[in-house]
């Protein structure tokens, strides 16, 4: 059994270095931070994890276990880890009478904060769309508070709206109130300003595949190149 897995996307790794205290990118979201040194820090963080504690299994370690860290969790093989409210339902379902489990917000880091990023998802009606009065009313509905409720009953992650995650009738699951938490303390969300956020993760996070292999150090020299990558993206025109 493993003990812990941080998650290793660029989700994770920006988490983390808020509670270092720092960003990943400037306020305009024109400068990569990754070679600051909160950021090394955070990465420094969950490198040891991986490498010199041997907490958490390495991402080809879950790459190597079907269902991946979900199942591993379900399964009794991970006692804990980084997760969105998506999990509820798979835990809930598959867990039974296993085990007890809970949810809770993760530690504070040095930065005195849980480490967060508050985003929304959103939908659209495309100008190519053949029934757009009909696609606005579907929108509406998916967007509005009744369906987000009923989203968050059958376990899924319920969004952005405050009268959805307060509402009562999730609040009576206990488990809800912990998400009610998060949602309060998130911190604001800090977008690519060329909106190229999809190259910019995957730049990230191939850089940083072998730092969690151990295969690499996250060593400044390291980071400060992976940065520069980082930063072509950044600097590209918007699409």
């Amino acid at each position: 059994m493993w003990g812990y897995f941080p998650a290793t996307g660029q989700k994770s790794v920006l988490a983390f270095t808020r509670a270092f205290g720092g960003e990943l990118l400037d306020p305009e979201g024109k400068k990569s931070l990754l070679n600051s040194s909160p950021a090394i820090s955070a990465i420094t963080w969950m490198y040891e994890c991986f490498n010199r504690h041997s907490i958490a299994p390495r991402p080809a370690v879950v790459a190597g276990e079907q269902g991946g860290v979900d199942r591993m969790f379900v399964n009794g093989k991970l006692a804990s880890g980084r997760w969105g409210t998506y999990l509820q339902l798979t835990a809930q379902r598959d867990v039974k009478d296993q085990f007890k489990w809970f949810a809770a917000l993760h530690p504070k880091g040095p930065g005195g904060v849980y480490g967060s990023d508050y985003e929304a998802d959103a939908y659209s009606v495309t100008s190519v769309s053949k029934a757009p009065d009909a696609a606005w009313q579907w929108v509406k509905w998916l967007t509005n508070q009744e369906s987000g409720i009923r989203l968050g009953e059958i376990g899924g992650t319920v969004g952005g709206r405050p009268d959805v995650y307060k509402s009562e009738r999730l609040l009576k699951d206990p488990i809800r109130r912990v998400f009610l938490e998060a949602m309060e303390t998130a911190q604001p969300g800090r977008p690519v300003y060329n909106t190229r956020l999809g190259e910019y993760e995957k730049v990230m996070q191939a850089g940083l595949a072998p730092v969690w292999e151990g295969q690499q150090a996250p060593t400044k020299a390291y980071l400060d190149e992976l940065t520069r990558q980082v930063q072509v993206v950044l600097d590209m025109p918007l699409p």
